[in-house]
């Protein structure tokens, strides 16, 4: 852990300050916004369409307000969360494998991720979400109505930090649902009831307020629910932000005609799948931008900047590796899970995975999307490298035993004199 925060601290000194893409959005609105000056201009502005994301920007306010104007505190704060999500990931294996070197390896692994934590130094709601969503999932491990009650409080706040708190709730009901096949049906059902209510009512407060004061007339709707499908559907960017398809869509129309054009185009993509059976496709490409290839995470913090390009290329192959490794051990030790009893609270775990995966295929997606799922493939990686090193051991012990009984008689050497030295 202090190994990771001297790392940490020393990314921030060396990659610049300035906020780039949304982040800078958020950055620049702070000021503006505490000054009561309004988010938007017209009904294209992005807190117009995309009023969710007011939820993380009253954060960003508070910093400000907070703070001042000055990056390294929001920074700080990051890297704050990083170390309570290291520490999270840490106890929930530990409460699900109960093996400390599962748990250790499992952190080992996540810190080691340059991918996982660069983004640090951006005004990035993923690291706060992403700590909310563990707390989550480590308080309905407790199984206690008070713990249910809180985990439904966690992830609201979460949600509202970083709108994919419905794939976390789905995957708690799914899970939810076996349970009541499995174990008390009644137990269950009540919690579940405390957690969705304390969840939705901390939202819907939450958007209640926004308007109240005056930030944001639409609270914390989103009044374009379409441009992630079109943009996750655009088969010539693989279902990735298109910044042509953008500009194409951004008119200055009223916002019912710019409402039918996306339906127009959004349908017009369907069929152009449909006719050249591009869905596997783009599925499979999908999949391949969310898993397999860079998180891009380094771009976005404006590394190459004042780096030489091999410095740069060597940050993105480090990190590269760093979620290669995840991801890989991950897929060894989802088969371990197959073959050992473990907490039943792992499939909580797996649900969020896969209903996030299966939300990523249709709507837009990015590398760096995957940070906050980081820390849960890696508890089961953890797990995924302590089979692997009992494989090993397991094969020593066999080679052993087999030098044991085909070399060792033709010296007539005895078991016990050939080890006691």
């Amino acid at each position: 852990m202090a190994i990771f925060i001297i790392i940490t601290l020393k990314w921030l000194y060396i990659v610049p300050t300035e906020q780039i893409s949304d982040f800078w959005i958020f950055w620049d609105k702070a000021p503006s916004a505490l000054a009561g000056q309004p988010l938007m201009e017209t009904p294209h502005d992005y807190f117009a369409k995309f009023a969710y994301q007011t939820g993380f920007l009253v954060y960003i306010m508070t910093i400000v307000k907070l703070f001042g104007s000055n990056i390294l505190a929001m920074q700080l704060l990051n890297v704050l969360y990083q170390i309570i999500i290291l520490l999270l990931t840490y106890s929930l294996s530990n409460k699900l494998f109960a093996n400390v070197r599962i748990s250790r390896i499992a952190v080992i692994l996540l810190a080691i991720n340059i991918d996982w934590f660069a983004l640090n130094s951006q005004a990035d709601n993923q690291y706060l979400a992403s700590m909310l969503y563990l707390l989550t999932f480590y308080l309905i491990s407790n199984n206690k109505l008070w713990s249910f009650g809180l985990a439904g409080l966690t992830l609201a706040i979460g949600w509202i930090i970083r709108p994919i708190g419905p794939v976390i709730l789905i995957a708690i009901i799914c899970y939810s649902l076996w349970f009541i096949l499995k174990e008390s049906p009644k137990k269950i059902i009540g919690k579940n009831i405390l957690l969705v209510t304390i969840c939705f009512s901390t939202i819907f407060a939450a958007g209640f307020l926004v308007r109240a004061s005056g930030l944001n007339p639409y609270g914390l709707a989103n009044n374009d629910t379409e441009w992630k499908l079109i943009s996750g559907l655009n088969y010539e960017s693989n279902g990735t932000y298109s910044e042509e398809l953008n500009k194409s869509l951004n008119g200055s129309e009223s916002k019912e005609i710019n409402k039918a054009t996306e339906k127009r185009v959004l349908a017009e993509q369907i069929h152009h799948l449909n006719e050249v059976n591009g869905w596997g496709r783009l599925f499979i490409h999908k999949l391949a931008i969310l898993w397999a290839r860079n998180a891009e995470s380094i771009p976005f913090t404006g590394f190459g900047e004042g780096h030489s390009p091999k410095a740069y290329w060597t940050a993105a192959l480090l990190g590269y590796l760093g979620s290669f490794l995840i991801v890989v051990f991950s897929w060894v030790g989802s088969f371990s899970l197959l073959k050992s009893k473990n907490d039943p609270m792992i499939l909580l775990l797996v649900l969020t995975i896969l209903g996030f995966t299966l939300a990523e295929l249709i709507i837009e997606v990015q590398g760096r999307y995957r940070i906050e799922l980081i820390p849960i493939l890696s508890i089961i990686a953890g797990m995924g490298v302590e089979s692997f090193i009992l494989a090993i051991n397991k094969s020593g012990i066999g080679l052993r035993n087999n030098v044991q009984k085909r070399i060792f008689p033709l010296f007539k050497i005895s078991d016990k004199d050939a080890f006691s030295e």
